[in-house]
């Protein structure tokens, strides 16, 4: 095992394979742990170790990515650049990177189930085989009915098949392997019968389908609850139907490209026509199919999904992909409901932006040209859907404040609301919070100094947050309280200072210095509320009003 100050560190699983029983496992084999020098880790010297450890059938290197399960984590190696995408990918987080190798044979007797601990030889972990793992109560047992003769010559024809099919189809299965989601399609069986399968896991892991032979040592029975699988004699087939992202910035289409529906596929063209500055036009919207065409005379492009009868998936079953139109600077799909969409998190952050300025932003990003009433009704939208969102949150404040009560009883909470009528809804104003722990440490650790200061908040609804500062062992900044106001001045100090008055335990401020700006409405709040305080003005404030 190689050590150095700075390495990768990874465990290797040998003498496996991947089956599923309920969950995606890696079954029958063990692990040993590595440490490498993160430029010197290779494709080969990985195959080297797999042989130094006595395995010489091997078929693909799989690792796991950081915070995935076997399900949607697992990657292919296939050449170096695999080996440094997995070192990225881990250096970035942390922890142990798992490397897995599947082989040609079915080899070992025990199950390994994934986590396994360390154990105390430096790096190495050894494994239980099967023969020393306890059978709990409740543990369920299945009895493995055994094969006839004809049976098992019916096997062994369709294991024969089996290998002809994917030597004479190696590059659909290579085009597989860069499919990122699969689906198991059931083939139209010609004569149907009942047989134990080992399914796939996504994410690039092609696991073929195999039968066992009953008189193999290294047999496995492998069952989903207390359903049998019907397959045909060549078994299950992998589809070629990808995926649709949603996150990628320009839409890309395939035939037999799966949709959750019609919204996500009309979104997707949407999308399409504006970063692709065509238009697009929709023949025919309906639950069932969306067609759609390029505006443009003698444009042959053309995209066609319906749900398909069979497996009740929502594909595209018709798609040119070819524009023979130039771009256009104004796109019929570029609608102020996409626009406000695109740009929602514009919009929060700079509420105050004018019109012409945010015309002058989509512009510059999008190449497309909008109107200033396309602009006002984006706005309007992004508005609308923004206070929506915060009424949601608002509505949610009193979860939050029982949350931090039921945490812990100690904690100090305060809201106020206010009504214009007795039968009027409340309306928030005020929201003060002091958690115990951070009293208790300003009380027994610090310094009896306390700043008070306060800020605006920017965004749809504004505010002021209030804030209570201490200063620790370390003269370093020590949070006690804070509050959000609707304004800073006298009566809102004053509701702030009486409450962390009481949670301070001191009624008049005795052996406090407190620490301000010259707010008005702060410095005779102090002298009301904390009068035996002694009251300092913050340095920085005199120097940048001088």
């Amino acid at each position: 095992i190689y050590m150095a100050n700075e390495t990768f560190r990874f465990t290797l699983w040998v003498g496996g394979r991947f089956v599923r029983d309920k969950i995606v496992e890696y079954a029958d084999g063990h692990s040993s742990e590595w440490f490498y020098d993160p430029d010197k880790l290779s494709y080969f010297e990985i195959l080297h170790l797999v042989q130094d450890m006595g395995y010489s059938n091997i078929e693909k290197f799989h690792y796991l990515m950081p915070g995935k399960n076997f399900e949607n984590g697992l990657r292919l190696i296939e050449d170096d650049t695999s080996v440094q995408e997995m070192i990225g990918f881990w250096e970035n987080v942390g922890g142990t990177c798992e490397i897995f190798i599947e082989h040609g044979e079915y080899v070992g007797d025990g199950l390994v189930k994934r986590p396994m601990n360390l154990g105390e030889d430096k790096g190495v972990v050894m494994l239980t085989d099967r023969q020393n793992h306890e059978i709990e109560d409740d543990d369920e047992l299945v009895e493995v009915p055994w094969l006839s003769d004809n049976e098992e010559e019916e096997l062994q024809a369709a294991r024969g098949k089996i290998r002809t099919y994917k030597a004479n189809n190696a590059y659909k299965v290579a085009r597989l392997l860069e499919i990122p989601s699969e689906i198991d399609v059931e083939v139209e069986p010609k004569r149907r019968r009942k047989e134990t399968v080992m399914t796939s896991c996504k994410d690039n892991v092609e696991l073929a389908t195999e039968y066992f032979d009953s008189s193999d040592s290294n047999w496995s029975f492998v069952t989903s609850d207390e359903e049998e699988i019907e397959i045909e004699e060549a078994g299950r087939r992998k589809s070629t139907h990808a995926q649709y992202d949603e996150t990628i910035e320009i839409p890309h289409f395939a035939l037999n490209m799966i949709f959750d529906g019609p919204k996500q596929f009309k979104e997707a063209i949407n999308k399409y026509a504006a970063t692709r500055r065509v238009n697009i036009e929709f023949i025919k919207n309906d639950k069932m199919r969306v067609r759609a065409k390029c505006k443009a005379k003698n444009c042959d492009w053309l995209i066609y999904a319906t749900r398909d009868s069979k497996t009740g998936l929502f594909l595209v079953k018709t798609f040119k992909d070819e524009h023979t139109c130039s771009w256009s600077f104004q796109v019929m799909r570029f609608t102020s409901t996409y626009i406000a969409k695109h740009y929602l998190s514009l919009w929060r952050a700079t509420p105050s932006m004018k019109l012409h300025e945010f015309k002058k932003i989509v512009r510059e990003q999008m190449s497309l040209d909008v109107t200033i009433t396309q602009c006002r009704r984006t706005k309007l939208k992004v508005i609308e859907k923004l206070n929506g969102m915060y009424s949601y949150e608002f509505n949610r404040l009193w979860n939050y404040c029982e949350e931090i009560i039921h945490r812990n009883p100690r904690n100090t909470v305060k809201v106020k609301f206010i009504r214009e009528s007795s039968n009027s809804r409340p309306v928030f104003q005020r929201f003060y919070v002091c958690f115990d722990a951070v009293r208790k440490g300003f009380l027994e650790g610090c310094r009896p100094l306390i700043g008070l200061d306060g800020c605006f908040l920017k965004g749809m609804l504004k505010g002021e947050l209030l804030t209570a500062v201490g200063r620790d062992a370390n003269n370093q900044m020590y949070p006690i309280a804070w509050a959000v106001v609707e304004v800073e001045n006298k009566d809102s100090w004053g509701w702030f200072v009486e409450a962390l008055k009481y949670d301070l335990g001191t009624n008049d401020g005795v052996g406090y210095t407190v620490i301000s700006d010259q707010q008005k409405g702060l410095v005779h709040v102090l002298e009301e509320e904390m009068p035996l305080a002694e009251h300092r003005r913050c340095a920085r404030h005199l120097c940048k009003l001088a």
